[in-house]
């Protein structure tokens, strides 16, 4: 069974250029500040000043090791993947300074948005103040993602 799906990872904020590098290079093989291109992962700072990492083939859509560093490191991320037929859907996930940890949610990948459980969401309709309430905590809205900075250390 392929595990294994097409992702994005799109990284702003203080980004330390050094450490991230060796982070990278040590755990990725490949130093994605390079802007190339390898088997299955490409990157680059795109005209919205964020750095994105592109993966075709990452294990179960996830930067998992990645994510992790960038959450340690208090640099916020938003990721995106592809469904994997037969094992998970598309997932959305984002994380920013101050957080207790990242937010993960179903995701449209035709639509771009994110999606809730319709039973959930039907099953408080009677009171949409309780309804508005159950998303703000359990869905709620990406804040905006800061452009990338690298930083020297």
């Amino acid at each position: 069974m392929n595990h294994s799906s097409y992702s994005v990872l799109t990284i702003g904020g203080n980004i330390p250029e050094k450490k991230f590098k060796n982070f990278c290079v040590k755990k990725l093989g490949y130093n994605p500040l390079d802007t190339q291109e390898t088997s299955s992962m490409e990157s680059n700072i795109n005209s919205d000043g964020y750095l994105v990492i592109i993966d075709s083939c990452a294990r179960y859509g996830m930067f998992e090791e990645l994510e992790k560093w960038l959450v340690d490191n208090n640099i916020p991320f938003n990721r995106q993947n592809d469904s994997c037929p037969g094992e998970y859907g598309p997932i959305f996930k984002w994380w920013r300074p101050g957080m207790k940890e990242p937010i993960e949610t179903a995701f449209d990948e035709d639509l771009y948005e994110l999606t809730v459980p319709l039973a959930e969401v039907r099953s408080r309709l009677g009171d949409i103040n309780e309804l508005r309430r159950w998303l703000d905590k359990h869905y709620p809205k990406p804040t905006q993602l800061p452009p990338a900075v690298l930083v020297q250390e």
